[in-house]
């Protein structure tokens, strides 16, 4: 690792995956249930993921780490081409952190997992037949006219089929801008996915908006926490914890820094999976 701006960071990415295997492997083996060829196709993921976005090298390593091992809980791989989950880099002030983001086919997999039957969104246009009644949402529009024809975008709504009952919500395009704008640190970036897909983020909001109404299953709950990041809506009260390199660097640098979580794991048995995986992870990650 290196100093830059008395923070360290990583070197290079070779740097980055040998930290990732000496200080996280094990846990990313236990989150794939032993599975050394998941573990190892994830690490390899993670590299590559880094190696395309070279602004992750620069963010604090445990903020970066601390994603990847997030994204690992959900048995998720980190690629833009899925669209389950991103490591996005954001600057705060003088710093670089990498934030864990949930993408619109995460969260449909999650809903899935939940033992949801069916669960569908779709984007409302001005010249589509559109109403809400007392049975539910009312959509006929004419599959053969392109979307320059139905006419812009004026809602978006989510329904979930869920043991025969029907849960649905609709957002007015309005309200669904105003909301990304209040909760996203980069709504207004020009490379913001806000900007370079428009339709899945706002479907991505509705689906959101939805799960609040099925019954909550542990991996839901978890994912609306450590999906909040971007969408501070019922934040929840998190203990925070200060690793001894954050604390060094926040004595270099004199000023308040957002402390980071330390990595716990779920139970017992989980933290004694973890131990007996070490030796088989460090062989397969090359240690």
């Amino acid at each position: 690792m290196k100093q830059s701006n008395e923070i360290t960071i990583f070197k290079d990415v070779q740097d980055f995956r040998n930290y990732l295997a000496k200080t996280q492997q094990a846990k990313i083996v236990n989150f794939f249930g032993g599975d050394k060829q998941k573990a190892l196709k994830f690490l390899s993921a993670a590299v590559t993921a880094v190696e395309q976005t070279p602004e992750l090298l620069k963010c604090i390593p445990q903020s970066l780490t601390n994603s990847l091992v997030k994204m690992a809980s959900f048995n998720f791989m980190p690629s833009d081409v899925s669209g389950q989950a991103y490591i996005v880099p954001y600057r705060r002030k003088d710093v670089m952190e990498a934030k864990f983001q949930l993408g619109y086919r995460g969260w449909i997999e999650i809903i899935y997992r939940a033992g949801v039957d069916k669960i569908e969104a779709r984007v409302v246009r001005e010249n589509d037949e559109f109403d809400i009644t007392d049975d539910g949402i009312v959509h006929k529009f004419d599959w053969k006219k392109s979307n320059k024809e139905r006419g812009d975008i004026i809602g978006v709504y989510a329904i979930a089929h869920f043991r025969g009952q029907k849960f649905w919500e609709y957002m007015h395009i309005d309200d669904i801008k105003e909301h990304a704008k209040k909760y996203s640190k980069t709504f207004s970036n020009k490379d913001s996915a806000w900007n370079t897909s428009f339709e899945w983020m706002a479907k991505k909001t509705v689906i959101k908006q939805l799960v609040k109404l099925l019954p909550m299953t542990e991996e839901m709950q978890e994912a609306w926490k450590e999906d909040i990041e971007d969408d501070e809506l019922f934040k929840p009260k998190r203990k925070k914890i200060l690793s001894d390199e954050v604390k060094k660097d926040e004595l270099k640098l004199g000023k308040d820094k957002e402390a980071y979580e330390a990595e716990q794991i779920k139970d017992t048995t989980a933290k004694e999976k973890q131990e007996d995986n070490s030796d088989d992870a460090s062989e397969i990650f090359g240690e």
